[in-house]
């Protein structure tokens, strides 16, 4: 069966990430406008 392994280097903060993945501001703007609500824990 084919593997695909891909490699990205984001070059930001951990603390910038986590609030790109959660903060529904940000989340809008990846997620094809979406009105997504995380739930995730506080605390990476």
């Amino acid at each position: 069966m084919p593997t695909n392994i891909s490699r990205i280097t984001i070059h930001a903060t951990p603390q910038t990430v986590w609030d790109v993945l959660t903060n529904p501001q940000w989340v809008k703007k990846w997620e094809y406008g979406s009105d997504c609500f995380p739930n995730f824990p506080s605390q990476i």
